[in-house]
């Protein structure tokens, strides 16, 4: 081959050298365009396929949701999801999340989901308030801020059922606080002591990692909370004395006498709270820093009225859950005014509640 007589490789004498280089040129220009463009082609459609949920490996297809959240598939759980029901409807036994791939997304009532998204990204403006909204029976939904419960107060009200908010910290501005609930409702029973005590404890925080023993200092606290929680309900003390009986291991000598001659007391629970006082008072002081922080909240006086009803005020759980009702729980971690504790108390007053209704209910176990 020789680049002057191209034509004499080819078989064509008659080619002319420059026809053939000119040819051969354009080709070149023309495959190395369509490589450039399908190379883009290719980039852009990867950004596309990271960029676009629909397209990320592992999401749910067409056929997973089918299978897993379809409708159908809601409908056929029915009966074991709410054995009380007949001909259930799919918005009795679950959520409509939204729309994949064209179909509808349903998540069952007994479903716990996890929701995660930055600050802004519309995880309460597209799940959360719609979840409140639809939801056909009771609700309760806790926020650090008044967003869901400025969304839908007046959507719940029309609902039927009764509508509170408990607000001890002020949070939503010209939304009056209304319930008051008391940390020591119930606690005449030593099972529900326990259970309060467990929620008080658990807001300490101590059973942290930045805690040496922290399970042990918790569990401490969590046995002197239950005692004394027991002893303001048995002699009728306000959440005003139990918090003193938390700011001094001396006050609560108090609430040893109260267990030891209550023929209601649950057994050794005088001789429980009495040794812990009664203990080394490094030990002692270290238990009661726990205790003390348990319901350092109730030292902002709005708070400490919040948790103090008056005996027409006193809020019924079971009537809440079976009368469909809404309860908005509003409180913050952090700060010196910090009531989340005593939210999460009160949550579990509320779990324990429905867990006795479900085990009553036609279909239970």
């Amino acid at each position: 081959f020789h680049a002057d007589d191209p034509g004499s490789a080819l078989g064509s004498a008659s080619l002319s050298p420059v026809a053939y280089w000119i040819t051969a040129a354009l080709l070149l220009a023309a495959i190395g365009t369509a490589a450039w463009f399908i190379w883009r082609w290719v980039r852009e459609l990867g950004k596309r396929t990271k960029a676009d949920p629909n397209r990320i490996e592992g999401i749910a297809d067409a056929r997973d949701v089918q299978r897993a959240a379809s409708e159908r598939d809601l409908l056929r759980r029915a009966t074991t999801l709410r054995p009380s029901l007949t001909e259930p409807k799919p918005e009795e036994v679950g959520y409509l999340l939204g729309t994949s791939r064209g179909k509808r997304v349903w998540t069952s009532v007994e479903d716990s989901i996890l929701l995660i998204g930055p600050p802004r990204s519309g995880k309460g403006a597209n799940i959360v308030i719609n979840t409140i909204l639809d939801a056909p029976g009771a609700v309760i939904t806790t926020s650090t801020r008044p967003d869901n419960l400025t969304a839908t107060l007046r959507a719940r009200q029309s609902h039927g059922g009764p509508v509170s908010v408990f607000d001890p910290q002020h949070l939503a501005e010209g939304v009056p606080a209304g319930l008051r609930w008391s940390p020591i409702r119930g606690c005449e029973v030593p099972l529900t002591a326990m259970i309060r005590g467990t929620g008080l404890a658990a807001g300490t925080g101590l059973s942290g990692p930045s805690v040496e023993n922290g399970g042990f200092w918790e569990g401490k606290t969590r046995t002197a909370l239950q005692a004394l929680l027991h002893a303001a309900a048995l002699d009728h003390r306000q959440p005003a004395e139990l918090f003193r009986w938390t700011l001094d291991p001396a006050a609560a000598a108090d609430a040893v006498s109260i267990l030891a001659s209550h023929p209601h007391a649950a057994t050794g629970w005088a001789e429980s709270l009495d040794g812990m006082l009664q203990s080394d008072p490094r030990t002692r002081d270290s238990i009661w820093q726990g205790v003390s922080l348990s319901l350092a909240s109730l030292a902002d006086p709005r708070v400490l009225e919040a948790v103090s009803p008056s005996e027409d005020e006193q809020f019924d759980p079971e009537a809440f859950l079976r009368g469909s009702g809404t309860l908005y729980l509003l409180a913050t971690g952090a700060g010196a005014g910090a009531s989340s504790s005593l939210v999460a108390a009160f949550i579990e007053d509320l779990v324990e509640t429905a867990r006795r209704i479900a085990a009553r209910s036609p279909g239970a176990p």
